[in-house]
């Protein structure tokens, strides 16, 4: 679960899972979150280089969820928000198949709405195996 609260200027993220939030901001796209996935782990910690993750077994087990226990470490940020911004909620339906560097490309090219649907359509034109949510918001 990825939950994006906007007050004015201050934008306030909570995560848990693999649910993403991106952000675009005047051309760049940033990844805000991060992955709590088996994988994600093993990179952080140099058990396994980005090559391998590619290939690694095991992408879709989950460190960290909701519902799982009675208690869960979630993450929590804090971002600056501007006039302009683009953010991208999207489950690893959407991001197992698109690149973080496509995501930038598809939020900057007209109306967000659009944007969103192209995502999804790209998505399962690409295999699309798993169920793809996403939640554009500017």
């Amino acid at each position: 679960m990825s939950t994006l609260m906007v007050a004015e200027q201050l934008g306030v993220i909570a995560q848990v899972g693999d649910i993403r939030v991106y952000r675009l901001r005047n051309g760049i796209t940033e990844r805000l979150t991060e992955d709590h996935t088996l994988i994600n782990y093993k990179l952080k910690h140099g058990l396994i280089t980005p090559e391998e993750a590619e290939r690694a077994p095991g992408k879709n087990v989950i460190t960290r969820a909701v519902g799982h226990r009675d208690y869960v470490q979630v993450d929590t940020m804090e971002c600056y928000v501007m006039v302009g911004d683009r953010f991208l909620l999207c489950s690893d339906g959407l991001h197992s198949y698109i690149s973080d560097e496509e995501v930038g490309g598809f939020l900057a090219d007209g109306a967000i709405t659009d944007a969103v649907q192209k995502m999804v359509d790209e998505a399962n034109a690409r295999g699309g195996r798993d169920n793809i949510t996403a939640l554009a918001v500017e």
